[in-house]
């Protein structure tokens, strides 16, 4: 790994709150997908980066409040 890049607003590693528990990690070589069976793939990224204000949208596993139960199936 080259580089770890957490959401800048997560303190879940201080306080388990886990609101903006995102981040992107660049390697430092190219990943050999094939070798991942089809458990690892890739994501589309923007080619434009969103105006300052504006809404994304992600995708992922994990809890999507504190009060509901982790989900099993990705969420968009």
């Amino acid at each position: 790994i080259k580089r770890f890049i957490t959401h800048e607003d997560y303190w879940g590693h201080v306080t388990k709150e886990h609101s903006n528990d995102i981040a992107l990690v660049k390697l430092t070589r190219p990943f050999d997908f094939a070798a991942s069976r089809g458990r690892i793939g890739t994501v589309c990224l923007a080619v434009k980066l969103p105006l300052p204000g504006k809404f994304v949208t992600v995708a992922g596993w994990g809890k999507t409040s504190p009060s509901k139960c982790k989900v099993y199936v990705l969420g968009i």
